[in-house]
């Protein structure tokens, strides 16, 4: 029988469950995850934690928690580092250390450093080192690293995530046919629902920024902020949202805000649909470096869409308490009014965060930007004789009368699992 191996939906996830994955089914074991987020798994790890942690913390501790009974082992690596010069929270260096102590009844951790401040040959090393830790030969742990490296390379970091969050959902990677049908020369089955599900990935040029992907199975189109199509129709604004991907694409931490955006007929860029080397080449934009990771590529993704894309507005979703996290919006607050004149929204999550109020401060927002492009609320929800545009019956009537007030109770929010509504 093959090794389980459990890995928390939570924090690096979202960045690097492609290469984890591919390389485990490179060595023939099997992955577990602890599934979306939920209440449950929120109050799993609120109780366990300290309270001056931030939300993503505490729902990670859920998860770690969720899988105790699903696995042999418990995949939580200590992330330090995974570009040159920048370097993850303190707290993601001390998650398998906090999860031990105060987590019962759980597998064995696994808590392989990965640390590339000394070149990406690291990468192999610890993976090897991983390997081999897991009851693999050295050989054998090489070539499955070689194979999961080339398919992160190849794929993208973030294309996965740009992919799901059209779909609509976050998932396993292997379950969504992202990671590429995997071939008789890697030493493990073709999966045949990796090739139904199968995900065409074409980078766009133009602007560094979004990517086309069909699903064939499914027909479905998303392109990035020029070209977005939704049901074959346009939509007239474009809203970049802006934030960590544990944040931004986990469905009930963010309150399912793209969902709401994308209800409301708007075009959703992410900070996943700028290239690496877009995020990069805005260096020049700050004197100094900001050293976080993921504040990095937020703040500089931001800047990327606000100098190279028609954006009409930018939503910053943050988690409260996150220190790293309040540097980039008081950044992107200032820069939005003063360099670049762009709308600008803030959004505070923690796990007591209301759908509801989340969808109020987003209309508001929307409100506000349709008003200063001159659109009204009839043009933003489709027009008449539209029955999808997530309005209840009898909306469209009131709309084309010019009745934009009271907007809020046409809008079906979607509803996340669990969120309180109020």
């Amino acid at each position: 029988m093959s090794l389980v191996i459990g890995i928390p939906r939570a924090l690096h996830y979202y960045t690097f469950i492609p290469l984890w994955e591919r390389f485990f089914y490179e060595l023939g074991m099997k992955v577990v995850e602890s599934g979306p987020t939920n209440k449950h798994i929120v109050d799993l790890g609120v109780k366990t934690t300290v309270t001056d942690a931030c939300a993503p913390i505490k729902i990670f501790q859920g998860h770690a928690e969720a899988l105790a009974r699903k696995a042999d082992v418990v995949f939580i690596p200590r992330v330090v580092s995974f570009e040159g010069g920048y370097v993850f929270c303190p707290k993601f260096l001390g998650l398998p250390d906090m999860v031990k102590a105060t987590v019962d009844n759980l597998p064995p951790v696994i808590d392989t450093r990965f640390d590339l401040r000394r070149g990406f040959a690291a990468l192999v090393r610890a993976l090897v080192r991983l390997g081999t830790e897991l009851g693999s030969g050295k050989a054998k742990a090489f070539a499955a690293a070689v194979r999961a490296i080339r398919h992160f390379r190849q794929s993208g970091w973030t294309a996965h995530l740009r992919r799901e969050h059209g779909v609509g959902a976050v998932g396993s990677i292997v379950e969504h046919g992202v990671a590429a049908s995997r071939s008789s020369e890697c030493g493990v089955g073709v999966s045949s629902r990796s090739v139904a599900q199968g995900v065409a990935i074409r980078r766009s040029d133009e602007h560094g920024v979004g990517a086309t992907w069909s699903s064939v199975e499914h027909g479905i189109i998303r392109r990035g902020v020029h070209g977005t199509e939704q049901d074959g129709e346009k939509l007239p604004v474009t809203i970049a949202v802006i934030g960590y991907p544990y944040i931004v694409h986990d469905p009930f931490l963010s309150c399912g805000m793209l969902d709401i955006l994308e209800k409301a007929r708007v075009r959703v860029v992410t900070m996943e649909d700028v290239s690496t080397r877009d995020i990069e080449a805005q260096r020049g934009a700050l004197s100094k470096q900001v050293f976080w990771h993921y504040s990095n590529r937020a703040l500089k993704a931001a800047y990327h869409l606000m100098k190279h894309t028609e954006i009409d507005g930018l939503v910053h979703a943050t988690a409260f308490g996150c220190g790293p996290d309040a540097i980039v919006d008081k950044f992107l607050e200032i820069d939005c009014k003063d360099e670049y004149g762009v709308p600008f929204l803030s959004l505070t999550v923690d796990e007591h965060s209301g759908q509801a109020g989340i969808a109020t401060r987003l209309e508001a927002f929307l409100d506000m930007i349709l008003r200063k492009k001159g659109l009204s609320a009839f043009q933003r929800l489709g027009g008449p004789g539209r029955t999808d545009s997530g309005l209840h019956a009898g909306a469209d009537s009131r709309l084309q009368n010019g009745a934009a007030n009271g907007l809020q109770d046409d809008l079906k929010v979607p509803v996340v699992q669990g969120r309180q509504v109020s």
